[in-house]
């Protein structure tokens, strides 16, 4: 994924918060604990940890006179990207 900034300066800072099998993935993280009756505080508390969607720093530059970032994504994933000036 490219993402170019038009008519902008250029950013202090970016982040991305990916949703994929990696990230935010809190089904993948059930399936593993396997097939259990009643979820536990502590499971419960476990698929929380596992459906969080922190931002991780990006880094960006400079790409035909346009600020942006380069990012690479899995299929089936989404990505939620931001900037500060």
């Amino acid at each position: 994924m490219q993402i170019k900034l038009a008519k902008t300066q250029s950013p202090t800072h970016a982040t991305i918060r990916p949703i994929d099998h990696d990230h935010a993935n809190a089904k993948q993280r059930r399936q593993e604990m396997g097939t259990l009756e009643y979820l536990t505080a502590g499971a419960v508390a476990e698929l929380n940890a596992a459906s969080r969607c922190e931002p991780e720093p990006q880094p960006f530059g400079v790409q035909e006179g346009m600020p942006g970032i380069d990012a690479t994504l899995p299929q089936l994933s989404v990505a939620a990207v931001s900037f500060r000036f």
